[in-house]
């Protein structure tokens, strides 16, 4: 079997060349008639996948932010998801990714510090790369960071957030609320999988490989409405 490689290389992706559907194709072009065919539908549906969420219009701002066309294309920026109880979050603190455990690496678990999450009431949410704790400049600066969405279903944290590799996108990012407050995520991508729901999610990676993030409290935090 043939493979091409989407992102990274040394001559550049396909996916920057020809676009995400034409990588597609190549894709589908190269799937051997050996395969059996369940292993075969598999292949289709996550390719599928992989094209719905690519090519999202987007720009960047003056601070290195990004900003997608039309907003519209998260999930969780619909009314029903809206509505939901966000009182879990504290939309006045800040998440910093605090360490990350992963089952397959050595050492398993690995500190880190480089990115944080700021949260708001109208399920808006921001990625936000830093290194350490991030000034408040930072925290209060509407144009840095990638946007997402998000939703809460009891403990359960659902983000639909925007990536700017292969000409921008959007992917699920799942975890839950602790006790405590603080946040863990799964790291890996529920539409990685055939069934992209919470619960496989959970159940394939939830103690394989996740994230803890640390809710801080930062003084000078002032609150502001994103415009998008």
């Amino acid at each position: 079997m043939l493979f091409y490689r989407i992102d990274g290389g040394k001559n550049g992706s396909l996916a920057s060349k020809f676009g995400m559907t034409h990588v597609t194709l190549l894709y589908l072009l190269c799937l051997p008639v050996t395969m059996p065919l369940t292993n075969q539908i598999i292949t289709l549906c996550s390719l599928a996948l992989l094209g719905l969420t690519s090519c999202v219009p987007y720009h960047e701002t003056a601070e290195g932010g990004t900003r997608v066309k039309n907003p519209s294309v998260f999930k969780y920026n619909r009314e029903r998801f809206k509505k939901a109880d966000k009182s879990l979050i504290d939309t006045e603190a800040i998440y910093v990714m605090d360490s990350m455990y992963n089952t397959w690496n050595m050492p398993k678990w690995t500190k880190t510090d480089h990115i944080f999450l700021r949260f708001f009431p109208d399920g808006q949410v921001l990625f936000i790369f830093c290194k350490g704790l991030p000034t408040v400049a930072q925290v209060n600066n509407p144009n840095v960071g990638h946007q997402g969405y998000f939703t809460i279903e009891g403990t359960r944290l659902k983000v639909d957030r925007f990536h700017d590799w292969n000409y921008g996108g959007t992917g699920k990012y799942f975890g839950r609320i602790s006790p405590n407050g603080d946040l863990i995520f799964y790291e890996r991508s529920p539409e990685s999988y055939f069934l992209p729901t919470f619960n496989n999610l959970e159940k394939k990676t939830g103690k394989k490989h996740y994230s803890i993030w640390k809710k801080v409290k930062i003084e000078g935090m002032t609150a502001y409405t994103p415009a998008w």
